[in-house]
């Protein structure tokens, strides 16, 4: 499916211990990428996806849903502005 190279994105919605794998396969063919949460198992494996998107100048967005949600956004705001001291 990746080789057609006709794809507007691709959603991962698969085990998580298995999601580094593909997601490195999408990103590397230039794709936009979808990939559900947990992200992956490890930190740097989410920074390897991370800058690998970046070099590839593609989306990677995290199936997450709160970053829609208004509390969240006026919280990150708060954050943002130092109300809560330093983090």
């Amino acid at each position: 499916m990746l080789d057609r190279g006709d794809l507007d994105g691709v959603v991962v919605a698969t085990p998580h211990a298995t999601h580094y794998g593909i997601a490195t396969d999408v990103l590397m063919r230039g794709i936009p990428l979808i990939l559900e949460k947990p992200m992956v198992l490890r930190a740097r494996d989410a920074r390897g996806l991370v800058n690998l998107a970046d070099r590839q100048r593609v989306p990677l967005v995290i199936g997450y849903p709160y970053h829609f949600v208004e509390q969240h956004a006026r919280l990150r705001a708060r954050i943002a502005e130092g109300a809560l001291g330093q983090l």
